[in-house]
Order: C-alpha cells, then sequence, then structure tokens
C-alpha cells in the first residue's frame, strides 16, 4: 500500500470582526528541514467570526519518503498586504 499522510486541525477566529479564510499549505521537509513538497488543503470556510473555529482535515498520497516534519501554515492570498 502507498505512503499517506494525514493532517487535521483546527482554526480559530481571533480577529475581532469576520475575516477571510485562505487555503492551508503543508509543507514536507527533509531531516535537515529543506522543503521536499508542499500540499494545499481548501479553506474549511470562507469566513471566520471573532472565536469561531473550523475544523480542517486532508489526506495525500505518496509523501516524500525522505520526509521527516511538516509546517502548516496559511497560504499567502493574492493582492494581500504584508507588513
Amino acid at each position: 500500500m502507498p505512503a499517506r499522510l494525514s493532517v487535521e486541525g483546527d482554526v480559530l477566529g481571533l480577529a475581532p470582526h469576520a475575516v477571510p479564510v485562505p487555503p492551508i499549505e503543508v509543507e514536507v521537509r527533509d531531516a535537515d528541514g529543506r522543503p521536499l513538497r508542499i500540499f494545499t488543503i481548501p479553506a474549511p470556510r470562507p469566513t471566520l467570526e471573532t472565536a469561531e473555529r473550523a475544523r480542517f482535515s486532508a489526506r495525500f498520497d505518496d509523501p516524500p519518503a525522505d520526509g521527516r516534519a511538516i509546517e502548516v501554515r496559511f497560504a499567502a492570498i493574492a493582492g494581500a498586504a504584508h507588513p
């Protein structure tokens, strides 16, 4: 059976108003911390209100065999301002 990577978690609204939820990126890294592959999970819902929680879950077939760690983060939103 081929390898499979499962990732799940919760996104929590911390802003004092509704905010858009971007897609979620899962970066697989090797033992030295170098990125090997990035998988994308669609946003669990379009927006989140203050203190609202949304669950995400995804499975990816055939992750890199030499992957040793993952980093989960929000994907950049096109046109978003950066500090």
